[in-house]
């Protein structure tokens, strides 16, 4: 039986569709009177990144890249749709593939050469290894309770308070503690399926930087892709709630949610991942990150 899983969506709508190839194996297996019919599952998906992530998942068999578009040779299909944030994302999609599992988290795997080449070349002065999202500020707001609960919308996507966070001042203030340790692409990177950050070059340097979150202690940063990967390969993550609450909180920009399921702690119960209020001042970030951290 070949099974083909179509991804959508961006980078971390991807990663959460990575369990899905166990589950439908397990799932379609049939045992038949000469033995066991094989089940095959191929993924099709729309962004580079995650090209080298999955061919090192020993559950899929093919990685295609959209374009390649031959369906007709498939016993099924399994369109994977948009994530609905009411809903934990790789919950949403394994009922989208009519698995039964109300698991709703995933597992990343990583390259073994990458993985020794980065634990390698981390910093060993005893200092927790943290990873930081280089484009962490796009992924910032600053806002009052007042100001999120009036909903005044600023110009260049600044948010309901007009400003966004001094992410700068966050890491430094942490480095004098922790060795920081940037990974992805700096701010103002298009995000886009060609070049430079979904592009050809992207999948090697995703799964590099899989390995090097991988081999620290946390990753702290918004809800992102980046934080979504650190989240599948098992480093502890800490959010601020500032980026989801503005999209997709109560009086979202995007979606209006009361209690939006986004973010690891909602993937990962019980694993130690934390969002952080959405009204804490930079301030306050530091100080309860840095108690998480450190202590």
């Amino acid at each position: 039986m070949k099974i083909l899983v179509r991804c959508t969506g961006f980078v971390g709508d991807h990663l959460f569709t990575s369990d899905l190839a166990k589950e439908l194996k397990e799932y379609h297996t049939e045992v038949l009177e000469f033995g066991i019919k094989e089940v095959t599952v191929d993924y099709l998906v729309q962004v580079h990144q995650v090209m080298g992530l999955f061919e090192n998942n020993p559950y899929i068999d093919n990685v295609y890249i959209q374009g390649v578009d031959d369906v007709d040779t498939y016993d099924k299909v399994y369109h994977i749709p948009p994530v609905d944030q009411s809903v934990p994302p790789p919950l949403y999609f394994r009922k989208a593939c009519e698995l039964k599992n109300k698991n709703t988290g995933y597992e990343i795997y990583t390259n073994k050469g990458y993985d020794l080449s980065a634990k390698t070349q981390m910093p060993t002065n005893g200092k927790p290894n943290v990873a930081v999202q280089a484009n962490w500020s796009e992924k910032s707001f600053l806002y009052t309770p007042e100001q999120y609960k009036a909903g005044i919308d600023h110009p260049n996507e600044t948010g309901y308070g007009g400003a966004r966070r001094d992410v700068q001042k966050i890491i430094n203030a942490l480095s004098l503690d922790c060795n920081i340790i940037q990974v992805g692409f700096p701010a103002g990177t298009p995000n886009q399926k060609g070049q430079p950050m979904g592009g050809l070059v992207s999948a090697g340097l995703y799964s590099m930087t899989a390995s090097i979150i991988k081999a620290c202690d946390w990753m702290i940063g918004g809800e992102s892709g980046l934080i979504n990967l650190a989240a599948g390969v098992g480093t502890k993550t800490i959010i601020t709630g500032d980026f989801v609450h503005q999209l997709y909180g109560p009086n979202g920009v995007i979606k209006k949610i009361e209690n939006p399921k986004l973010g690891p702690e909602f993937y990962f119960p019980n694993s130690g991942h934390v969002s952080l209020d959405p009204y804490l001042l930079d301030e306050e970030v530091i100080e309860q990150m840095r108690k998480l951290i450190c202590e």
